[in-house]
């Protein structure tokens, strides 16, 4: 499988479970190239090994695990922001990578950066640095400090919830198949046409949807509606998540 963004390419080998990468500029540092290849083309990879991967945040909240997914620019990686202090303890960001078998579901820690365009939000727990990478949302990257990151161990996932705007703020749970609706739309897919299967190897998709399932019957799912005043936002996601 060969992924290609900006001016990187990488090319992904199943068969040997190795990624190469091709720098096409010497403008494209390290930092910039490994961030890329622990982004969406190690989410698309980890698809081929057994795991399941989804585009959200995670943070460990009193012990718990609550997972954040939606589409982009609803607000993860502001919720997650916000969230993140000396109690709460950041797992993920935009790659969420999970091992769903029949006794748990766990998700690892990522890379402990975040992208958002407000600095304000991280003056306590973490500083900007400058990685060579165009964002199409013009955000900055910002490293969290070790003490409001995750220890590199697996931990189980309580809650998922999806995020959808809305006039007011509200929480629902999910059952059946709305359940597996609203999450399977966040699942890494391999990139397909139209009019064509989402997976291409009969066997992944089988895995897969296996794994999705054995995760949704061992974890809530919430959706939550939110408004535009991010605020509010966070003083009713705190309540109702710590309230659970």
């Amino acid at each position: 499988m060969i992924y290609k963004k900006d001016l990187l390419i990488c090319k992904l080998s199943v068969a040997d479970k190795t990624i190469f990468f091709k720098r096409l500029s010497k403008n494209l540092d390290d930092d910039a190239i490994m961030l890329w290849i622990l982004n969406i083309p190690f989410g698309y990879y980890c698809l081929y090994l057994d795991f399941i991967c989804m585009h959200g945040s995670a943070i460990l909240i009193k012990d718990k695990v609550s997972l954040f997914l939606g589409f982009s620019g609803l607000g993860k990686s502001t919720i997650l922001s916000l969230l993140v202090d000396n109690d709460n303890i950041m797992i993920s960001e935009d790659v969420c990578l999970i091992d769903a078998n029949t006794n748990s579901s766990k998700i690892i820690p990522s890379f402990p950066i975040i992208k958002n365009e407000n600095k304000n939000f991280f003056k306590k727990i973490g500083k900007k640095v400058d990685i060579n990478i165009n964002d199409n949302r013009n955000r900055s990257f910002f490293q969290i400090h070790d003490c409001f990151f995750a220890q590199p161990m697996w931990y189980e996932i309580e809650n998922i919830y999806v995020l959808k705007l809305d006039e007011t703020n509200s929480i629902n749970q999910l059952s059946g198949m709305k359940k597996f609706e609203k999450v399977f739309s966040h699942l890494f897919k391999i990139p397909f046409e139209k009019d064509k299967k989402i997976f291409i190897d009969d066997s992944i998709e089988e895995k897969l949807l296996s794994k999705l399932s054995a995760l949704l019957n061992k974890t809530n799912v919430y959706e939550i509606k939110r408004n535009d005043n991010i605020e509010d936002n966070i003083a009713f996601i705190k309540k109702n998540i710590e309230a659970r």
